[in-house]
């Protein structure tokens, strides 16, 4: 049942790790990217799509403490994924920015998981009703 309710986190949990570990002159740069702050937008989204997958999977899970316990996570996978980026990886650097860009969207996620939740209900339904899933 664990493994059935957040196989989609940790596909992107794993896609967040390659993300991050890249090498740091293969990321793409341009000075109209740097004026847009496409890079905190970036791990806004990221994040945000994190949140969401961890509280599908803990509403799959049937677990208590949802918003509290996927806060948690994701907030202190990110601000593990910069320390990494920080004193591992090559070419990298740990931003505080990062991680405030970050939490800005898991808390967006909080404030908008219970609507993904209700829309895929809706398309499960659809889906059973047309015999696609079970």
């Amino acid at each position: 049942m664990f493994v059935k309710s957040f196989w989609p986190a940790f596909l992107w949990g794993i896609v967040i790790v390659l993300l991050s570990s890249t090498n740091g002159d293969t990321v793409p740069s341009a000075p109209w990217m740097k004026t847009l702050m496409i890079d905190k937008w970036v791990h806004f989204v990221i994040y945000y799509l994190f949140y969401v997958l961890i509280y599908l999977g803990l509403v799959k899970y049937n677990a208590n403490y949802k918003i509290i316990f996927g806060f948690l996570f994701c907030v202190s996978f990110g601000v593990l994924m910069e320390i990494f980026q920080h004193y591992f990886w090559l070419n990298r650097s740990g931003d505080l920015i990062d991680v405030l860009a970050n939490t800005f969207g898991v808390i967006i996620g909080i404030l908008t998981a219970d609507f993904w939740v209700e829309k895929w209900k809706k398309i499960k339904n659809i889906l059973k009703k047309c015999q696609l899933i079970r």
